[in-house]
């Protein structure tokens, strides 16, 4: 009996050895095999868009001042992105066709026009990236009858280039904005993009004054010397 028993506990453990083992193993079960850790990405995440609601003129709920500014916002965004922070290197007749489809078609001829300080289009061919350091954009918005019908958006962004023509360059403009059809559309700007001296990289406030070159379709600005200006009407 104690010899049966002894034999007994011996199987039981062999057979013990073996579910282990099986129950170890990654392979032949079907298992699911573990992910690796991801690596860590070494590239920068883009920088979002610090985006403020301005002076309101009118009455208009905080919901709607929200959806307004964020709306307009998007139009901003999309001229900062493909007037400066796109693929490179560009040519003025890319940027110029990519940048302005969120302005007024007078507005945008206007901003053709004066593309090289609309856009990249002064350095785009001697960079091959750039990237934004700081963007921020203040909405104004004009609410008669409690509707939101007009808009200002206050934008300063300071952005850097890579290539030949490295470099950190700000950024300051005041865009007009109107609905057309039922959406936001830039009728019009007055645009400052100028390099920033060594050291010199954060952005003024949304109002700030940048001497330097500029681009205005609105016939009240003030030009700055060396200035392209002319006027344009809400299309």
């Amino acid at each position: 009996m104690q010899s049966s028993a002894r034999r007994l506990l011996a199987a039981t453990a062999a057979l013990g050895v073996v579910v282990g083992l099986g129950a170890c193993s990654g392979e032949d079960d079907g298992g699911e095999a573990a992910s690796p850790t991801p690596t860590p990405s070494t590239t920068p995440a883009p920088i979002a868009t610090n985006l403020k609601i301005g002076v309101v003129t009118g009455k208009l709920p905080r919901a709607q001042r929200q959806q307004a500014s964020a709306a307009v916002g998007k139009v901003v965004d999309g001229w900062l992105d493909a007037a400066y922070l796109g693929t490179y290197p560009s040519t003025r007749p890319q940027l110029a066709s990519a940048s302005f489809r969120g302005f007024t078609k007078g507005a945008a001829a206007q901003a053709s026009r004066q593309a090289q300080l609309t856009t990249n289009a002064a350095i785009a061919g001697t960079i091959d990236g750039a990237t934004a350091k700081r963007r921020i954009v203040k909405v104004d918005l004009f609410a008669p009858k409690g509707k939101p019908v007009a808009a200002r958006a206050n934008v300063a962004m300071v952005f850097d280039t890579t290539g030949e023509a490295e470099q950190r360059r700000r950024v300051n403009a005041r865009l007009d904005l109107t609905k057309v059809e039922g959406t936001w559309r830039v009728f019009a700007f007055d645009v400052s993009n100028t390099a920033v001296p060594a050291g010199r990289g954060k952005a003024g406030g949304p109002s700030a004054g940048n001497p330097g070159s500029s681009a205005s379709s609105s016939p009240s600005t003030s030009a700055a010397p060396g200035a392209a200006t002319s006027s344009e009407e809400s299309q």
